[in-house]
Order: structure tokens, then sequence, then C-alpha cells
């Protein structure tokens, strides 16, 4: 009786057991669509490291599909060419762009295919390829290892230029300069308050400046209200100067023999004139010494001689 128990329990191991491997062969065949997938070439000079045969092949982060075949290009000893198979509905064209990615910390790594959205024909085979060829392009990882090299060489030249720039000649350099920066500085305050003052000095010039112009305004208004009289000035001149000038014309020979003769007479009138002139200044005088001679005689002066 425990034989058969036995028997029973191996039986039913193995029935599980097939049934397993049934599953698990439905569930590879769903990753990859329905029906036989699609194979492709592929052609990588970058390290592949971490990939080896049965590595997923993922369409934006979806595992898709496998690696089925890696070995060296033959006639390309640099490039490692791999063949991967994945799903029949994987959208591959040839604008898919092809990186190996790095799976987390793991050091293992997948196979990450990308198709724009643009359409694309599909991918050609070339001659005496079996598969269709897809291009790689290198991983940012990889682009960035790519560029480490001249980063650190950068890095390098600027630390040095930073150290020949800390040097102590440089310092004393910069500080002397900030030095001479505070003086100049300081000397520009001065400058500012001086420039400040001959501002004040300027506002009061243009201040005089505005009352000189109203003062000149103001000449100016006088001016014009002058400039009428003046012009009637000059014209009665100017009639004055034409009645002398036909009183003149029409007195000439008067005026000549008063020129010969009556000038002799008019300077012996004007001798009798001082004459006279002088003894009505002394008779004025006398009268204020002596008023009382206008009224009474005055007595004889001098001694009588009989006869």
């Amino acid at each position: 009786m425990e034989r058969n128990v036995r028997y029973i329990t191996v039986g039913l191991v193995v029935a599980l057991l097939v049934a397993g491997l049934a599953l698990f062969a439905a569930w590879t065949a769903g990753n990859y669509g329905q029906g036989a997938g699609n194979r492709y070439t592929l052609y990588v000079e970058e390290d592949v490291a971490g990939l080896s045969e049965g590595s997923a092949v993922r369409y934006r982060g979806m595992e898709v599909g496998r690696v089925v075949a890696m070995r060296v290009a033959q006639d390309q000893p640099d490039r490692i060419k791999v063949d991967i198979e994945v799903g029949a509905s994987t959208p591959v064209t040839r604008r898919t762009n092809v990186t190996i990615q790095p799976q987390g910390i793991t050091g293992l790594s997948y196979i990450s295919l990308r198709t724009p959205a643009a359409e694309a024909p599909p991918p050609v085979t070339p001659e005496g390829e079996r598969y269709p060829v897809l291009q790689t392009r290198a991983s940012r990882f990889d682009r960035v290892m790519e560029e480490v090299p001249a980063l650190v060489k950068r890095l390098s030249s600027v630390a040095r230029r930073a150290e020949a720039l800390l040097s102590a000649g440089n310092r004393e350099e910069v500080t002397n300069f900030l030095h001479r920066s505070n003086r100049l500085v300081t000397h520009l305050d001065g400058l500012t308050r001086e420039a400040t003052g001959l501002v004040g000095k300027a506002e009061e010039s243009l201040d005089q400046v505005d009352r000189t112009v109203a003062e000149a305004r103001g000449t100016v208004r006088t001016s014009r209200e002058m400039l009428p009289k003046l012009d009637d000035a000059l014209t009665n001149l100017r009639r004055l100067t034409r009645r002398l000038d036909r009183l003149v014309a029409g007195n000439e020979e008067s005026l000549d023999r008063f020129a010969g003769q009556g000038l002799g007479e008019l300077q012996r009138f004007l001798q009798d004139g001082r004459r006279t002139l002088a003894e009505i200044q002394g008779l004025a005088r006398e009268l204020r010494q002596d008023p009382s001679r206008v009224l009474y005689r005055p007595p004889p002066s001098g001694v009588e001689v009989p006869q």
C-alpha cells in the first residue's frame, strides 16, 4: 500500500513539472507576440560587458525578445556581431535606435530599442547577411565614459591655471591692486564731493544768469518802448536840419557880411559889456559895505582949500 502511495506522489511531481514547462513555453511565446519572432543583426563597436546570449531585449523598457547569438565580426574585428530575436509585433524600422544599457548595479546589460513616431521603411538585409541589420548608438553612459579622459584633462588644465593664478606673486599683485583700488575709490569720493560743490555753484551761477537775462529782457522792452520816441526825435532833427539849410541858403550874403564886419563890432561890444559888468560888481560891493549910500550922499572927503 505504501509503495502505491510513492508511485502516486512521483507521478504528481512529474505531472506538475510537465505542466510548468508547458506554461513556461507558452509564456515565452507570449512575450514575442503571436507567431514566430523576427531576427535582426547588430554591429556593436562599444564594450559588450554584461551582455550574453539570452540577455533581454527591451522596447521602451518592456521586454520583447532576447539575444540569440554573439560573435566577433570576421571582416571587422573591432566590432561585435549580435543577433537578436523580438516579437513580430515589435515596431522596428530603419530609424530604430539601438543601444546597450546597464541593468542596475548587477553588472548585467540589456539591449534597448526605441522607434520614433514618424513612419519609416523597414530595415534592409545587406548582401552576405542573414538578417536585417540595425544601426547601433553608444549609450549615454558609454558617451560619458568616452568624454571622461577629455574632461579629466580639462580639469587638470584648470587646476594648473588656478594654481598659477593663486601663486604668491599673483596674490601680492592682487593685494596691491586692491590697495590701489581703495585709494582710487577715496580719491573718487573726494572728486564727487568737489563735483557736488561745483554743481551747487553752477546752480547759483545759473540763477544769476536767469536774473541777468530777466534784466536784459526788461532793458530790451524799455529800448523797444524808447525806439518810437527816438525815431520821432530823429525825425524832428532832420526837419530842423532841413530848415537851417534853407535859412543858410537864403541868407548866405548877410551871414558873409556879419562874419566880415559884425564880428569886430561884436567883439568891441563884448569888451564894453565886460567893463560895465566890472563897474556894476564894484558898485554892488560898495552897497554891501555901506547901503546908506543909496539914500544919502556921502560927505565929501579931503581938505577944503580956501579961495
